[in-house]
């Protein structure tokens, strides 16, 4: 009976920034997803719950800063000056699909960011 030929380290070492990449990619994305929903919920009301969405954005912040420090540091900055940016009061009269900030919003990360990390540019 033969012995099956096992795979050397550089396999997987080839394959570890692959995956770093798009866990960070899946991360960010996640971040701004519900960071997005964080400000239409506080300028549009709505279902969300802001404490529960606050929460998970600081959950994703923690494992950010634990398993991405350097990029989460170097984006970081950029994110936050484009929610600051995206700010604003909803009045009653307006939906969130109906509001140019908040569809600007769902357009995901900023490009800048995009291009840092490796996704496609937004349209």
């Amino acid at each position: 009976m033969s012995q099956p030929i096992l795979r050397t380290g550089s396999a997987r070492r080839a394959t570890e920034p692959a995956h770093r990449r798009r866990d960070l990619q899946r991360l960010l994305t996640s971040w701004w997803a519900l960071s997005a929903r964080l400000l239409i919920a506080q300028a549009h009301g709505g279902a969300d719950e802001p404490d529960d969405l606050t929460d998970a954005v600081r959950a994703i912040e923690g494992v950010l800063d634990s398993r991405h420090p350097l990029t989460w540091e170097a984006v970081q900055t950029d994110l936050l000056l484009a929610l600051l940016n995206a700010e604003h009061s909803g009045d009653g009269s307006t939906s969130s699909t109906g509001c140019l900030v908040c569809r600007r919003l769902a357009d995901g990360l900023p490009d800048p960011v995009r291009q840092l990390i490796g996704l496609e540019l937004a349209r």
